[in-house]
């Protein structure tokens, strides 16, 4: 793989799945990796924190930065490439990857997932609303 060494990167909807994939790929190759999402440490989220993968992204041989960011609220999102402008004077990659699923504490009670709400024409139409917000608007 090519050196990212010194690439200023951020990563998106990264504490699990394809997001935290690609964000250990970019640290592996050497990069310096903002990771964001709500899921902070693993308190908020037993699935997947940024602070776990932040430290994989270290452990991989390059740079993890954790930063929680709700990308469904455009303030902390302005905050989070403010933040990267001040700290590194500059952005080399963006992956736009967040997609928003429900916190366990939206889920009805039983569920553990929204995985486990069906059938689908059954789930709230605010978990739908946020999907589009996040998955779409934000990108």
């Amino acid at each position: 793989m090519a050196t990212l060494r010194g690439r200023i990167t951020v990563v998106t909807g990264a504490s699990r799945g394809i997001g935290k994939g690609i964000a250990l790929a970019l640290g592996e190759a050497g990069a310096t990796v903002y990771v964001t999402g709500r899921s902070l440490d693993p308190s908020d989220d037993n699935r997947g924190s940024l602070a776990l993968t932040a430290a994989q992204i270290d452990a991989a041989g390059g740079v993890g930065i954790a930063v929680r960011c709700d990308h469904a609220d455009d303030a902390e999102v302005e905050a989070l490439f403010a933040r990267i402008g001040a700290e590194r004077g500059r952005l080399d990659l963006l992956v736009n990857n967040a997609m928003s699923t429900p916190q366990r504490s939206e889920l009805p009670p039983g569920a553990r997932s929204f995985w486990d709400l069906h059938p689908f024409w059954e789930v709230p139409v605010a978990f739908w609303d946020a999907f589009n917000d996040v998955g779409v608007r934000s990108h």
